[in-house]
């Protein structure tokens, strides 16, 4: 089985059938094409932009892609629709809304993808949360989310602390070691883009911050106007890969192809 990653979209419905035209993924009337039917075709989040001036858009985007795209990673443009903190300028539609919650149920809304040992999030992992493989990493995203509001609050010398501060603990058997806030893993938030961290969470994390390089990363988030960005890992074998390339600013996107061990087979790139 391989699997299509697409790029952040931000509503753009054009830009989308665009990518999935090329990848082979979508024939030319828009319908999925038949010999992509065992692919799965994975959105890295951001399919939406969220914003008022995009509700017709974002709606005819979630629309088309319902036969074509298999799950979204969400992103932090989702997010806000599930009680995340709403980045500037969200407005939310009761037609979007409806559109996620009907995926949601259908299961095609998740926070995190693996394929072989190659993890697909929004963001990716900071190298601050030192996971051994993509299926740990997963399995801690899954619980963060699921328990944020208990990791969120932390009690520290009587008083509760909630998200978006960087906590540091000190391992007593060293007084070195420090342990990050599980919620912190979900939506930290860092100080380049106002929050309170110095390191991004799966939802927020810049290209600019160190990534786990244990395992090998698909994420985008961070736009990166001259295409895709490849970091190969060479004593591990491992990669990492930014495949946002701006199409919130109407930039061609890129999606990549891998095969079922989470290698890449191919980039596919648009005008």
């Amino acid at each position: 089985m391989r699997a299509f990653i697409v790029p952040d979209l931000h509503g753009r419905t054009d830009l989308m059938l665009g990518l999935l035209r090329a990848a082979g993924v979508a024939t030319p009337d828009g319908r999925r094409a038949q010999e992509t039917e065992r692919d799965t075709v994975i959105s890295v989040g951001d399919l939406i932009n969220g914003a008022m001036s995009s509700w017709d858009d974002d709606e005819r985007t979630l629309r088309e892609a319902d036969g074509l795209i298999d799950l979204v990673v969400i992103g932090n443009h989702e997010h806000p629709y599930y009680g995340g903190v709403p980045f500037s300028g969200f407005s939310p539609s009761p037609a979007v809304r409806s559109a996620l919650n009907s995926w949601e149920r259908a299961g095609k809304m998740i926070r995190q993808a693996v394929i072989g040992d190659t993890l697909v999030t929004h963001a990716g992992v900071h190298s601050k949360f030192r996971f051994e493989t993509a299926l740990g990493a997963a399995a801690a995203i899954e619980d963060a989310w699921d328990n944020y509001e208990r990791y969120a609050a932390v009690k520290l010398g009587g008083v509760v602390y909630t998200r978006n501060r960087d906590f540091t603990f000190t391992k007593p058997s060293n007084g070195k070691q420090y342990t990050l806030p599980m919620a912190s893993l979900v939506d930290g938030m860092p100080e380049k883009r106002g929050g309170w961290l110095r390191y991004g969470g799966v939802l927020w994390s810049d290209w600019s911050e160190p990534k786990n390089t244990s395992f090998s990363q698909v994420c985008g988030h961070t736009p990166v106007e001259t295409g895709p960005v490849l970091v190969q890992h060479l004593k591990s074998e491992k990669f990492t890969v930014n495949i946002d390339t701006g199409a919130k600013s109407g930039k061609g996107p890129v999606g990549v192809w891998l095969d079922g061990d989470g290698e890449i087979i191919d980039f596919v790139e648009t005008p």
